[in-house]
Order: structure tokens, then C-alpha cells, then sequence
């Protein structure tokens, strides 16, 4: 028998999941802060535009596109999509912007998951806190690019930010609720036997 001060073991495992959820979000948010901070990308010098054209030139990517075949109207739907988000005309939607765009709903999707895991648990699996948190985050972040002289602020990112945290949210719920129901199903199944 076990000692009354022992945790079951799935209790420890869930300690250390809240635990690990609330360490990753924290590191998540300071990077994303971080980077909100950084100045147009100074990356983006000439030397590096330079390289991407020159790697856009290379005749092994213009033949895998071509053999991709289907990328290219995946490709032209997304242009299509952001230059709507961002009221600009598809022709003036370039690979590079359609990439950082991409990368925007990347982050804020993961953030969108750990505030659903974290703040989540908090308010007992309601969704419109981690939403709330994750929409009031992504406006911070392009309000304080305002006063970066080579940044900008644009509506179009907070939207684009906003499906992401919205979509890792609804993921992380899902998820949520499917790991819950195995779990009531094993009790279910242990109980009967």
C-alpha cells in the first residue's frame, strides 16, 4: 500500500506538464517581445537580398517548382489571401512577405497552444481568456512598433496574428478534450471489469 503523502503517478506526470507548459510559454512570450523589439530585421541588409535572389535564380529551384506542380495555385492562393488581409494587389504580394507573414501565424499559433494549456487550465477550459490574452498581445506587439523607425504597424499582422493564436487555441482544446475523453474512457473500461 502506498504512503497517504504519495502522488499518484498521474498526478506528478500533470504537475510537470503544467509546469513545463507555463516554462514554455514564458520563453515563448519573451521571444516573441524580443524579436517585436528588433529593428526591420536588420538581417535584411543588401548582402542578404543579394543571396536571395541569386538562390532564386538557381536552376534546381525553379525546376522543383515546376515539378511541384500544385504549389504554384497553393502559392497564388496565399497571395491571394494576404493581399486581401492586407488590401494590396496580388502582383505586389511577394514570396519573401507571404514567408514572414506565414511566420507570424506560426508564432502566434504556437502561443495560441501554450496559453490554451496554460491559462486554459485556469479558467476551467474556457476559450475567450487565452483568445483575449493572445489578440490583446498580438496588438501590443504592433502598437509598439510604432515607434521603431524601421517598423512598421500594420492591421494585417494583428489579424493574421489572431487566426494563429485562435487555431492553436481551438488545437490545443481539441487535444484537450480528446486526451479527457480516453482518460474517462479507461476509467470506464476499468470499472467494468
Amino acid at each position: 500500500m502506498s504512503k497517504p503523502s504519495e502522488m499518484p503517478r498521474k498526478a506528478k506526470v500533470t504537475k510537470v506538464f503544467i509546469v513545463l507548459s507555463w516554462l514554455f510559454l514564458s520563453i515563448w512570450l519573451l521571444a516573441l517581445l524580443h524579436t517585436s523589439n528588433q529593428s526591420s530585421f536588420s538581417v535584411l541588409t543588401h548582402e542578404r537580398e543579394a543571396a536571395l535572389y541569386q538562390v532564386k535564380q538557381q536552376e534546381a529551384i525553379q525546376w522543383a517548382l515546376a515539378k511541384a506542380g500544385g504549389f504554384h495555385n497553393i502559392e497564388q492562393k496565399l497571395m491571394q489571401q494576404f493581399g486581401m488581409i492586407y488590401n494590396r494587389p496580388t502582383e505586389n504580394i511577394s514570396r519573401e512577405f507571404v514567408a514572414r507573414k506565414i511566420g507570424h501565424f506560426s508564432v502566434y499559433f504556437v502561443f495560441g497552444f501554450l496559453l490554451r494549456l496554460t491559462i486554459g487550465r485556469i479558467v476551467s477550459g474556457k476559450l475567450g481568456t487565452p483568445i483575449a490574452i493572445g489578440m490583446l498581445i498580438a496588438i501590443t506587439d504592433e502598437y509598439i512598433q510604432n515607434f521603431d523607425p524601421g517598423r512598421s504597424s500594420l492591421v494585417g499582422d494583428i489579424v493574421v496574428d489572431t487566426f494563429g493564436v485562435l487555431l492553436g487555441v481551438f488545437l490545443a482544446h481539441g487535444l484537450s478534450k480528446v486526451y479527457h475523453w480516453v482518460d474517462v474512457k479507461k476509467v470506464l473500461v476499468s470499472k467494468d471489469s
